[in-house]
């Protein structure tokens, strides 16, 4: 008796997938027909000023992927912390900050990823903060 079984194991950073598939180009077709990260950004966030204590939202619409991407966002290069009280994932994937500081200003990076890789938009939008008046 011949056995023609595939088993693939699949390691993102939240879960780990097990796929039986019966022969490999079976495999070969679902990874390039399903596994993906497709087309660019609908929407980037855009370069805002603001002034101190006002609030701002930057936008984004993600690339669609299967399985469907999370967001996440950057500010000069790192990952933002999402849970505190001014700053918040609003929307699926856009971020409000409330209470704007000087020390909010920088460049913002939506950042799109699912088990098969990660896209940030580009370019980096910058958030400029102008003192009260």
């Amino acid at each position: 008796m011949t056995y023609n079984q595939i088993w693939f194991l699949f390691l993102s950073s939240s879960s780990v997938h097990c796929i039986h598939v019966p022969h490999l180009h079976y495999f070969l077709f679902l990874i390039l027909t399903t596994l993906d990260l497709k087309e660019e950004f609908k929407l980037v966030p855009k370069n805002v000023i603001s002034v101190s204590g006002d609030t701002v939202i930057l936008e984004c619409i993600p690339p669609r992927g299967y399985p469907e991407p999370t967001v996440l966002w950057k500010k000069d290069g790192n990952i933002i912390n999402l849970i505190n009280d001014r700053i918040k994932l609003i929307k699926g994937s856009n971020i409000m900050i409330s209470n704007v500081h000087p020390s909010d200003k920088g460049s913002y990076t939506c950042v799109a990823q699912n088990m098969i890789g990660s896209r940030e938009s580009q370019p980096a939008a910058t958030l400029k903060v102008m003192g009260k008046y």
